[in-house]
């Protein structure tokens, strides 16, 4: 009942401030309608990262019906991201905990409205981190990059926090 109680203060407090919790489909920033997303640079060593990472990021746009994707010359903004940096790093098994891998990449990602010139923000540093532990689906500690869940969950954390970027933190 004191958990219902607060929630209740706090909508009422938040409405009365003007602050509203969004939820769904974010619209982009400067009234803007549609998007595209040029081609994702791969300044790594790792071949492929590129594709899948521009495959992730059109699937979380496409997700948003409040974006329209289409090609440059016809964006009102454009998305354009680098790979820079990935680093794999292994741990030794000890007493207290079992070897693993954490995998780290890195990019740059800009948002450029097109209609007016202007970068909305420029070459924002983006990281995400993915470990996992040898316990975990006999995981092979040769190389954890080209564990194909490794992969995918590295690049859809990048991306969501690009388009954390895009659409939430603004």
């Amino acid at each position: 009942m004191t958990l219902i109680r607060i929630l209740l203060g706090l909508s009422v407090f938040l409405s009365g401030c003007g602050y509203t919790l969004e939820r769904g489909n974010p619209p982009l920033p400067a009234d803007a309608r549609t998007l595209a997303l040029l081609p994702v640079r791969n300044e790594t060593y790792e071949p492929g990262l590129e594709t899948e990472a521009a495959a992730q990021m059109q699937e979380l746009l496409r997700a948003n019906t409040s974006v329209v994707l289409t090609i440059p010359d016809q964006a009102d903004q454009v998305l354009e991201f680098t790979l820079t940096r990935l680093v794999e790093s292994k741990t030794e098994a000890t007493t207290d905990a079992p070897a693993g891998v954490t995998v780290s990449l890195s990019a740059q990602a800009s948002l450029q409205d097109r209609r007016s010139g202007v970068y909305l923000w420029e070459n924002v540093g983006v990281q995400a981190s993915v470990s996992e532990s040898a316990v975990n689906d006999s995981l092979e500690l040769t190389s954890g990059i080209q564990t194909t869940r490794i992969r995918q969950d590295l690049l859809l954390e990048l991306c969501r926090k690009v388009y954390d970027r895009i659409f939430l933190d603004f």
